[in-house]
């Protein structure tokens, strides 16, 4: 999927799966530049992937939303689905934040998050598996409590690299 440059106001929800041999790819068109900003939306999470398998993110720019639990990328593994074989290349995710004041202390239920990936299920067969986060870029997120790339409950295998982690309020990765 080529996406043609330009700044798109969304709050998507990705509905659909590749396969082992046929990946889908969602890219920029011809080095444009892609951003899914956040700051129009009347939710909080600007990307949703729940169940899916065989998608690869490259090129693009995910930014601006300001709200409590904002969350710029949100993968997830259902109690009785699974998720597999995500790579996000790449990609910048920034300023996803939770206060529009880096000064403004938070308390624990006062957060932000760029990118998380939380698996729901109990089983292998539940988990997010191969999932690739490489050569990123979260830069200038107020996050609170939380951070800006978060891997939490039943994740089996992913790789981290070559990404760039800065200017960001609190916790860089975890």
């Amino acid at each position: 999927v080529m996406i043609k440059g330009g700044t798109y106001y969304e709050q998507l929800t990705v509905k659909v799966s590749g396969t082992s041999g046929s990946p889908i790819t969602f890219t920029n068109y011809n080095g444009e530049q892609v951003i899914i900003d956040g700051s129009k939306n009347s939710g909080t999470t600007i990307l949703t992937i729940t169940d899916k398998k065989f998608l690869v993110f490259s090129n693009l720019t995910v930014q601006h939303i300001t709200k409590n639990n904002a969350v710029g990328v949100l993968v997830t593994a259902s109690k009785s689905g699974g998720t597999s074989d995500l790579t996000f290349r790449n990609m910048a995710f920034k300023t996803i934040n939770w206060t529009a004041s880096a000064s403004t202390t938070p308390n624990s239920n006062q957060n932000a998050q760029p990118f998380i990936a939380y698996g729901y299920g109990a089983a292998q067969a539940n988990a997010i598996t191969n999932l690739v986060i490489d050569s990123c870029e979260f830069s200038n997120n107020i996050t609170g409590f939380s951070e800006s790339l978060s891997l939490d409950g039943n994740i089996d295998g992913f790789t981290i690299t070559n990404n760039k982690v800065h200017d960001n309020a609190n916790i860089g990765i975890a």
